[in-house]
């Protein structure tokens, strides 16, 4: 398979994101372009050439499938424009699992750096100090400087120099060393045991994108496949032909949330039953939190503010599950007259603290870090925070039936 191949199946979600920081004209774009082997981002002399961030995904050998960040200066200009350059730019603070840090050979005041130093270990991720244009001084004079700054930051500083190309095979394997084990979780396969069988429920109703299968029933397929469980797909018309010409008790039937209840009707109450998105609620999340939360429900008052999150843009179609099934259900469980709104993107409304619940999506178009970076600055607000297959059980009365982290023993 060819490269373009893999990057096509690697979205961004399933990435490692490498975030790229310093001042202007520190040679982020350069390093951008001489790890890539290619022309990623824009290099000029003229301060500020970046501005919104560049993500650059390829194949980082032995990590795999990461994406690059390019960022704009975060000394940019005092201007509007300038500051939300550096706006932009710390967004990307809670999207980076590796953070590297460049610091231009020859820096006298090196404040803002510590200051974006410790606002990056705040975040407990990878990362790199980077000592950039190293080209630029004499051997004496850089060594001065790495054991300097070595002193001051208390870890290994990298000298690289993008133009002759010095160092950066170094920095790349100590990057490639330092980050693993940083891969997201499994989905479903720890809880299996081996050559399992799995029923996959998967409707292909107005919502199923067209030719296509969502993104957690790719993945968990895949993660079934590469575990050499065997993985029986069906849709919910035809899952009681399925179970007939199985011959044995699938170990576990997974299916979208939305038809939990037509499903449960149709097996065994001894089955064991799950969705994708509670899957995913697991590996995006924190599971217990989201499983408490899902209890607030019951506690819903007249007038209270409901927002739903979807990290993903998509086209809303008739019955779609956050616009309208959610809400929905909720109206209709509750009796109450509830102010539900709705917010797309991978960020946060500035108002998030006038919410009494937060149901989110899947999540499976960002990273775990961003949704639990997302999920800890709403747990300070003391916020309830859930996630549409919880909420749907729930809503369904199914939540004590489905097999969950909380209730299944091979989770851990």
């Amino acid at each position: 398979m060819s490269c373009a191949s893999v990057q096509e199946l690697s979205p961004r979600a399933n990435r490692l994101h490498i975030g790229i920081f310093g001042r202007r004209n520190a040679g982020k774009s350069s390093l951008m372009n001489a790890l890539t082997g290619q022309n990623a981002a824009l290099v000029s002399q003229t301060p500020g050439s970046t501005t919104d961030p560049v993500y650059k995904a390829m194949e980082l050998h032995p990590l795999g499938p990461v994406v690059f960040v390019d960022t704009a200066g975060l000394d940019d200009t005092e201007d509007d424009l300038g500051r939300l350059r550096i706006e932009k730019s710390r967004e990307i603070f809670d999207k980076a699992d590796i953070a590297l840090l460049m610091i231009p050979a020859g820096a006298q005041n090196i404040d803002q750096e510590i200051q974006w130093y410790d606002s990056l270990k705040k975040n407990e991720i990878v990362l790199l100090i980077l000592l950039s244009r190293a080209d630029e001084l004499s051997p004496e004079e850089l060594e001065r400087q790495k054991a300097r700054l070595e002193q001051q930051f208390a870890q290994e500083i990298f000298p690289i120099s993008s133009m002759t190309k010095d160092g950066i095979e170094y920095m790349r394997n100590s990057l490639c060393q330092r980050a693993k084990g940083l891969e997201e979780p499994p989905i479903v396969t720890h809880l299996l045991p081996e050559e399992a069988l799995v029923l996959l429920v998967m409707p292909q109703d107005k919502q199923a994108p067209k030719g296509r299968l969502i993104l957690p029933q790719v993945q968990v397929l895949r993660e079934l496949l590469d575990a050499r469980c065997h993985a029986i797909c069906t849709t919910l018309e035809n899952m009681p032909l399925a179970l007939s010409r199985l011959g044995e008790k699938p170990h576990l039937v997974i299916t979208d949330s939305q038809v939990f209840h037509a499903v449960n009707q149709i097996l065994p109450c001894d089955q064991a039953l799950t969705s994708f998105s509670v899957l995913m609620a697991a590996r995006k999340g924190e599971f217990a939190y989201y499983f408490n939360s899902a209890q607030k429900i019951d506690s819903l008052k007249d007038n209270d503010h409901i927002l739903i999150v979807e990290a993903c843009t998509h086209v809303a179609l008739k019955n779609d599950i956050g616009r309208e099934q959610i809400p929905g259900a909720l109206r209709k469980k509750t009796g109450l007259n509830l102010e539900i709104d709705i917010h797309v993107g991978a960020d946060l409304p500035k108002n998030i603290q006038d919410y009494q619940l937060v149901i989110q999506c899947g999540s499976c178009m960002i990273t775990r870090r961003q949704n639990m970076n997302r999920l800890r600055k709403m747990k300070e607000m003391g916020l309830a925070v859930t996630n549409y297959g919880l909420a749907l059980a729930k809503l369904s009365g199914m939540l004590d039936r489905i097999s969950t982290p909380l209730n299944m023993p091979q989770f851990k």
